[in-house]
């Protein structure tokens, strides 16, 4: 399967078969080379995102900043510009709606168990009370802010940066 960018009209294409795939690449890219990887040197290497840091942390602190939101962790945090979705007890709030700060500062203290991020999904912080923290980071790049969140380890040190309209980097 091949993806595209989010303003394409397809946003992906699947094929039935390698050979179809070749030839779509082969008349729709001019300048794309692919060079095929010998079976024996590949190598499968698991790359572990700065992000899984946070598991086992508690969160410490959440932080309304007029039009932001701050979480911090011990040595770690998160500053969120676009306002996250709040899964607790089975209800889903999003920012607007009431009981949305008290369900969020409900968390403080509570075990971060397992982080996800999916370009197509956003930020997923679960908790060990089964509590989620979901961030979208697909915005239109007219979003008010040039980053929709950031991460930053101790003594902000390293940082992973979602900009609006583009995949994240670090």
């Amino acid at each position: 399967m091949l993806e595209f960018g989010p303003k394409s009209q397809a946003d992906s294409r699947s094929f039935k078969s390698d050979e179809d795939r070749r030839v779509f690449l082969e008349q729709s890219f001019s300048d794309l080379v692919l060079t095929e990887i010998p079976e024996s040197k590949r190598e499968i290497r698991r790359i572990v995102s700065p992000l899984q840091t946070v598991v086992g942390e508690y969160l410490s602190s959440v932080n309304f900043v007029m039009d932001y939101l701050q979480l911090d962790f011990p040595g770690y945090g998160f500053t969120m510009n676009n306002w996250p979705t709040i899964t607790i007890e089975n209800r889903t709030l999003a920012h607007a709606e009431g009981g949305y700060k008290d369900a969020l500062c409900s968390l403080i203290g509570e075990t971060v168990m397992v982080v996800e991020q999916y370009w197509d999904t956003g930020l997923r912080l679960q908790f060990k009370n089964g509590s989620y923290i979901n961030l979208s980071l697909r915005v239109e790049r007219d979003f008010p802010s040039p980053e929709v969140a950031t991460f930053h380890t101790p003594a902000r040190g390293f940082a992973i940066i979602w900009s609006a309209g583009e995949e994240p980097f670090d």
